[in-house]
């Protein structure tokens, strides 16, 4: 099957994945937070059953269909990965559930990311919410979303930059700092904003004007980029001629990783 028709079924399954995340919730009152890797990141090491479980439902229904034709980079190490294949032109990314920590601490904005891209390019990426009941999908066609993100009061961000991942070294710190500062805008982590709500969060609701990862790992750190490039705006790299090709993926800090950080601001 080509890129489109594999796309379609993916828009096909969405209730399923839905139902999934949706489990997620069901589970986060009396999840018990666990660590997978000693990376030294609470964030990076953080693990609950329910991401365990979650990706093995969403895994198990994807693996029934001609999806399991394609590579699978998925967040945690579950069983159903093996049912996909080793190499292909298209790849399936995952990430259960993104905002582990927080969901983990009760907070309603955790969220399922789901995207499908060939080695060079973004085709598909899903993101649902399931305590607001908000997704989001972003296609060549577009973006269309379900629902409105509903968030408390916040001071004037609009000049503001959040980070999930910091840059990758204090050279590239102080130069991405200078960039954004004459811009304009000032570079800052999302716990500085508000707590509990995620970087992509705050950047998806417009809160913020803008989004930056340092370290870009391949299971969710594309929907800022692949939103921007849906709505028509810059997305600014490092490296401008690699992108978020599969080709540079690498290990690093416990996750498969870009050496290509970049940052999107909105207009």
């Amino acid at each position: 099957m080509g890129a489109e028709s594999l796309i379609a079924e993916l828009v096909s399954l969405e209730p399923q994945f839905k139902a999934a995340a949706q489990h997620a919730l069901e589970l986060q009152p009396t999840v018990a937070l666990k660590q997978k890797s000693t990376t030294g990141s609470a964030g990076i090491d953080a693990l609950t059953e329910a991401d365990l479980a979650v990706q093995e439902l969403v895994l198990g229904t994807l693996a029934e269909t001609p999806l399991s034709t394609c590579q699978l980079f998925a967040e945690e190490a579950t069983p159903s990965v093996d049912r996909f294949a080793d190499r292909s032109p298209f790849a399936l990314t995952l990430d259960p559930i993104d905002g582990t920590l927080m969901y983990a601490h009760g907070s309603p904005y955790f969220r399922f990311i789901l995207g499908f891209r060939t080695v060079d390019e973004l085709r598909y990426t899903f993101v649902y919410y399931p305590a607001q009941e908000i997704s989001i999908r972003i296609t060549n066609q577009g973006i269309e979303q379900s629902g409105r993100f509903d968030l408390p009061a916040l001071p004037n961000h609009a000049r503001t930059v959040v980070y999930s991942a910091e840059p990758r070294s204090a050279s590239r710190s102080t130069a991405i700092r200078a960039t954004l500062r004459d811009l304009g805008y000032t570079l800052t982590d999302t716990g500085h904003v508000r707590k509990g709500f995620g970087s992509i969060t705050l950047f998806l609701a417009g809160v913020v004007g803008g989004y930056y990862n340092g370290y870009p790992n391949v299971h969710d750190s594309f929907v800022a980029a692949h939103y921007a490039q849906a709505r028509g705006w810059p997305v600014h790299y490092e490296h401008p001629d690699k992108g978020l090709s599969l080709n540079e993926l690498h290990v690093a800090s416990g996750s498969l990783r870009f050496p290509n950080d970049y940052y999107v601001l909105q207009p």
